[in-house]
């Protein structure tokens, strides 16, 4: 069989969080940090919406109350051992 030439490749990372729930909101009180991330898996659904609630936060100041996405509650106490959610 002829070798062909490669026509194109991707890569992409696929990122979880310990508990499978996405991180969403200020890395501090008041910070300036706003994390959006690990929407692998169940958080991929979340996506759509939650885009709209971050773009709000970055450019009109406003917060959503999303305590149980947020980056916080992963801290040491709180991390979940094992394997990732799938």
């Amino acid at each position: 069989m002829a070798m062909q030439p490669l026509v194109r490749t991707d890569r992409f990372t696929d990122l979880y969080s310990p508990d499978g729930t996405p991180l969403v909101g200020r890395t501090t009180a008041g910070g300036r940090l706003l994390v959006a991330a690990g929407f692998s898996g169940r958080g991929f659904k979340y996506a759509p919406a939650l885009a709209a609630v971050v773009a709000d936060a970055l450019v009109a100041g406003t917060e959503m109350p999303l305590g149980f996405m947020s980056p916080g509650r992963l801290s040491r106490e709180t991390r979940v051992a094992g394997p990732l959610p799938r």
